[in-house]
């Protein structure tokens, strides 16, 4: 993980998480992940574990593609293939059910998402 001190640039973050999306797009349709994550937090070691065991439950695959800093700390960023309800049923434990390790959640769906040309 970057030091506070070391803050990724947004453009920089940005980029490299176009970076990790085409890589995305590139895989089979059954495969490729379908939302994008983000995991605002205090300390990233609580909010990993967290969200690492939550998906391992609830989600197809994922991945954690980038730990950043973040307004309040810091900020995870997950791909995942969420089937169904669990698009729902992620966000809701994330918000409610973290303990105090995840300040927010953002779920950004991948769906239709095409490269820049």
């Amino acid at each position: 993980m970057p030091p506070a001190a070391a803050a990724m640039p947004d453009a920089e973050l940005t980029g490299r998480l176009e970076r990790h999306i085409l890589e995305e797009r590139a895989k089979d349709k059954e495969k490729r992940a379908n939302s994008l994550i983000l995991v605002h937090a205090r300390a990233a070691e609580s909010a990993q574990a967290f969200v690492d065991t939550l998906l391992d439950q609830h989600a197809v695959r994922w991945k954690l593609a980038e730990i950043g800093p973040g307004v309040r700390g810091v900020t995870l960023v997950y791909l995942a293939r969420l089937e169904g309800t669990a698009q729902g049923t992620v966000v809701d434990r994330l918000r409610n059910g973290a303990n105090g390790a995840v300040e927010e959640v953002e779920l950004r769906s991948l769906k239709g998402i095409k490269p820049r040309e």
